[in-house]
């Protein structure tokens, strides 16, 4: 089984300016990103126009040679992102600047939905990652902080009966009425996008917080409370991600690609 665990933290209310780097320090930083990429691209691509130089040049052959150096352009940037991500790894972590050292923020007064729009998806796997969700937050002694929202666009009537019932069947198993919610739309004008932004019209004001997950997504609890808590610490910011990462892979390329993740994709993450 695949799963990637995407989510933020999204504040509701329209957010006061967001408070970012100096832009002489921001904008000469991202000029040195980008000059550095270009200069290693330009470099590699001169060798390459040279070696087709002395093999004989043709029409084609400058067609390979620009696509050649669009795609290197590309890995360029990849490749800087891991050299400032490595450099950037002996600064504070973002964790720790968006916390600035309060580690002790109070969100007992916050109130966060935890939402998941779905179209038709495998129902059994949805209701089960909301399950695990649902109990690693049950587990930090938070649970009361947090609902649970399912909201539905699916066309299929088996699919929507079978929500129903899965939907009423676990709310009960985890004595979870009036904590995990499930609404269907009988017309689903903007898709999932459409989906949330009634929810917000029509619920937003009873929330401080709310968290996206994707409908094979799973979080644990201690990251939820933290996400909420960089929120309430940071009042100018309206959204925070965290790095998605993929878990419980079967196949050769998924623990491959799994592996990967864990292993270095922090410091490309950081350096972006």
């Amino acid at each position: 089984m695949n799963e990637s665990v995407t989510d933020a933290g999204v504040r509701i209310p329209p957010p006061p300016p967001l408070v970012m780097v100096p832009f002489v320090r921001r904008g000469w930083r991202i000029f040195s990103f980008f000059s550095l990429a270009a200069l290693l691209t330009g470099a590699v691509a001169t060798l390459f126009a040279d070696l087709l130089w002395r093999t004989g040049w043709s029409p084609a052959r400058s067609v390979l040679l620009a696509t050649f150096t669009v795609l290197f352009f590309l890995t360029a940037l990849g490749c800087f992102h891991g050299v400032y991500g490595f450099f950037a790894r002996f600064r504070p972590a973002p964790r720790e600047v968006l916390l600035g050292g309060k580690n002790d923020v109070s969100i007992e007064e916050t109130r966060t939905a935890i939402v998941f729009p779905i179209y038709n998806e495998d129902v059994t796997r949805v209701f089960e990652g909301l399950r695990v969700t649902y109990q690693s937050l049950e587990g930090t002694g938070q649970l009361h902080l947090f609902e649970f929202l399912v909201l539905s666009d699916s066309t299929h009537p088996d699919r929507w009966v079978e929500e129903e019932r899965q939907w009423h069947a676990l709310a009960r198993e985890l004595r979870g009425r009036g904590r995990i919610f499930y609404r269907r739309r009988a017309d689903n004008e903007g898709k999932k996008s459409g989906n949330i932004r009634e929810f917000l019209k029509a619920w937003g004001k009873r929330y401080e917080y709310f968290i996206i997950f994707d409908a094979d997504s799973v979080m644990g609890g201690a990251t939820l409370l933290e996400l909420v808590k960089m929120m309430k610490a940071n009042p100018q910011i309206g959204l925070i991600q965290t790095v998605p990462a993929m878990v419980n892979s079967e196949s050769l390329f998924g623990r491959i690609q799994q592996f990967a993740n864990r292993f270095y994709a922090p410091i490309f993450v950081r350096g972006l």
